[in-house]
């Protein structure tokens, strides 16, 4: 089993290894921002987004306004959640094109 075999990837988390499995079982995109699921992503040829790229999509097809997506990217590294200040600031700029 796929996910048998990705369980056995040093560093890759539960539930990546999960969201992997499906994405590889359903030919669908993976949504992941950790650095090891994206390696283990382009190993195995699954397709892949990350957060940022869902919250400007959702911008631009309407879903949110511009402030909410940088909103909910403030919320998540308040949450914990990891990027660098370069990234951030990438996250930002992408938003205010959406």
């Amino acid at each position: 089993m796929f996910l048998t075999r990705l369980s056995k990837t040093g560093g890759l988390h539960n539930a990546d290894a999960e969201v992997l499995a499906l994405a590889k079982e359903h030919e669908a995109l993976a949504v992941i921002d950790d650095e090891v699921a994206r390696k283990t992503a382009k190993v195995y040829r699954i397709n892949y987004v990350g957060t940022p790229y869902i919250l400007a999509r959702s911008v631009s097809e309407g879903f949110l306004s511009k402030d909410q997506a940088k909103a909910a990217v403030k919320d998540m590294v308040s949450a914990g959640w990891r990027c660098s200040l370069e990234s951030y600031v990438k996250i930002m700029e992408l938003l205010d094109k959406s």
